[in-house]
């Protein structure tokens, strides 16, 4: 039987259970897409301030689902942009969609595409769109029976990776001072010390 569950904007109050599903949604992905353990504190934080937004902002959605007891089980960060970045048609995109290890299977899904569905109607777009890994078969599946079916492919590379096959044919970078003295800080941050800037003359 289904649990009955509701889905709501999300509030402040709702980041920590919803930084816990994000968690299990970066742990089922494929391997290499989980930040590595000195980039992890930094990124969960990027999401967790993009979540924060969301939550204020008119054009994204922080959509929770929650039991009848009050529990965060799911939920999807929506926003509004074209399809694809092959077809210019106004879509509502269902990012990070997670729905927690012990829930699912209970509806909290298929609430949350209802929810989507309707946040479409009412903006005028013209479908829902939801990135899915490829590994995941079982979200693959849900998808497709709701009616999903693949536009485009999005493949994605590292910046190191594509540099080691692409070499000199990649182009020197000009990067400004400011640009030089935050890549000096990012990586003397990873090092544990204090980024010192170099004398003017």
């Amino acid at each position: 039987m289904r649990a009955s569950v509701t889905v709501r904007n999300g509030v402040p109050d709702d980041l920590p259970a919803v930084l816990e599903l994000y968690d299990e949604l970066c742990a089922a992905g494929p391997r290499g897409t989980v930040p590595a353990p000195t980039e992890a504190g930094s990124a969960r934080a990027a999401v967790a301030a993009r979540y924060a937004r969301a939550i204020e902002s008119p054009d994204e959605r922080l959509a929770v689902v929650v039991t009848t007891q009050g529990e965060v089980v799911g939920m999807s960060l929506m926003t509004r942009a074209t399809s694809s970045g092959l077809v210019e048609a106004l879509a509502v995109h269902m990012n990070h969609v997670s729905v927690a290890a012990g829930h699912r299977g209970r509806g909290a899904g298929r609430a949350l595409v209802a929810a989507a569905t309707a946040w479409a109607e009412e903006i005028g777009a013209a479908g829902v769109a939801v990135p899915v890994y490829p590994s995941g078969r079982e979200a693959n599946r849900f998808f497709a029976r709701l009616g999903f079916a693949p536009v485009s492919v999005t493949r994605v590379a590292s910046v190191p990776a594509l540099r080691r096959r692409l070499g000199s044919e990649v182009p020197s970078a000009t990067l400004d001072e400011g640009h030089l003295m935050r890549r000096r800080r990012l990586r003397a941050a990873t090092r544990g010390r204090a980024p010192t800037s170099r004398p003017r003359h």
